[in-house]
């Protein structure tokens, strides 16, 4: 296959709907998604990562659908996979990821790429922090 190269410039994973009629349902759509969508980094991330990017690289790769799920934590709303934190870093002294992280990386992409709509499931985790 010859690539020319507007088609390499060209990231058209980041805004594939805008190519979609706004007449259509999302019912009549496949919205690409990620399972458990915050564990890039996390605690024991051999047993728990179920991915390898961050919310903000998966909705630049055309993800439109997060699976996230929480614990109250205080005031805030702190990622995890089953008793697994989900982090910000790689490290381990790094702070938990939160909602509120989330959603700044959901606004970001929308304000760059209006055409485009994020669905996200948000289940309470059952073990706490």
């Amino acid at each position: 296959m010859l690539i020319s190269p507007v088609q390499v410039k060209e990231n058209t994973s980041s805004n594939w709907m805008e190519k979609i009629s706004d007449e259509t349902k999302l019912s009549a759509m496949s919205i690409p998604g990620t399972h458990d969508s915050a564990t890039q980094y996390v605690s024991l991330s051999p047993i728990f990562q179920c991915q390898d990017t961050d919310i903000k690289t998966q909705l630049e790769n055309g993800y439109r659908y997060l699976d996230i799920h929480l614990v109250l934590k205080k005031d805030n709303f702190i990622l995890k996979h089953n008793f697994a934190k989900c982090k910000k870093e790689r490290s381990i002294f790094s702070t938990p990821l939160t909602l509120d992280d989330v959603l700044e990386d959901i606004y970001t992409f929308l304000d760059k790429h209006p055409s485009e709509t994020v669905i996200f499931c948000a289940k309470k985790e059952n073990r706490g922090i």
